[in-house]
């Protein structure tokens, strides 16, 4: 039966100690005919966080989590793995979906040990649950964001000289190779790195490319001499590479 005694908890046993989650509509347990002051599925607390005693128990095996035991609590709240789940354990979600991989972070804001569901980029915010929710009410002062800038800016700066400056070279020609851009680019500097993008099925160029130097005045110098200039018969397009690998202005010369 509904109950709003306990945050997400929304249905309960009468008969016994079970409360768990339910998706509810105004008609649960009302049968075809539903009253007209009925306000059941507010019980969903739609468009809200979930509780943080909901929260711990919520499974991420899929791609989307889920109210696991809150939500089945047929098999109990501790019950064996069943032996089909222990034979593949790579795909324990739902869905057989992969379990999804968790990496250790540092709260950049607080400076707690956290861990989130994806790789940490150098320099970008990563914040753990407490402080998401204290940026996000606006409960964060201007000194802790301040605070926050200046470790970010450290971490991008460590960043750059254990892995360099990467670059992403537009309008490529076709007929390029990786050499032909390394002999061009590596009189601005020493180059860490250079990668000619090519299409995952036909392996041919795609046009563009992501060239690292290992120090950013090199880098900078490469960006002001390359950038518009003529190679290999087309103008190309020369700039620092955002953290995902592209340009940070996702334009692109095609000429």
């Amino acid at each position: 039966m509904p109950s709003d005694r306990k945050p997400d908890f929304n249905v309960e046993c009468p008969r016994c100690d079970y409360s768990g989650f339910r998706a509810l509509s105004n008609g649960f347990g009302h049968g075809f005919e539903i009253p007209s002051d009925s306000d059941i599925q507010s019980l969903n607390r739609p468009g809200e966080r979930w509780s943080k005693e909901a929260e711990s128990m919520l499974g991420h095996d899929g791609a989307r989590p889920y109210l696991s035991p809150a939500a089945d609590h047929r098999r109990g709240w501790t019950h064996e793995i069943p032996e089909s789940a222990k034979r593949a354990p790579s795909s324990r979600g739902r869905g057989s979906r992969p379990q999804r991989e968790m990496f250790p972070a540092t709260c950049t804001l607080c400076g707690i040990d956290t861990k989130v569901p994806f790789k940490p980029t150098p320099g970008k915010p990563l914040r753990c649950r407490d402080c998401m929710e204290k940026v996000e009410s606006g409960k964060a002062t201007k000194e802790e964001l301040a605070k926050e800038r200046e470790v970010m800016k450290r971490a991008r700066s460590k960043a750059q000289k254990e892995h360099g400056v990467k670059l992403f070279v537009g309008g490529v020609s076709y007929d390029a190779s990786e050499d032909d851009l390394r002999e061009a680019f590596s009189v601005h500097g020493k180059l860490k790195d250079v990668h000619m993008a090519l299409d995952r099925e036909t392996k041919q160029p795609r046009g563009f490319a992501f060239i690292t130097f290992a120090d950013k005045k090199e880098a900078k110098a490469a960006i002001k001499a390359m950038n518009k200039s003529e190679f290999k018969g087309r103008k190309i397009s020369v700039e620092e590479s955002s953290s995902g690998g592209r340009s940070k202005s996702k334009k692109r010369t095609r000429r």
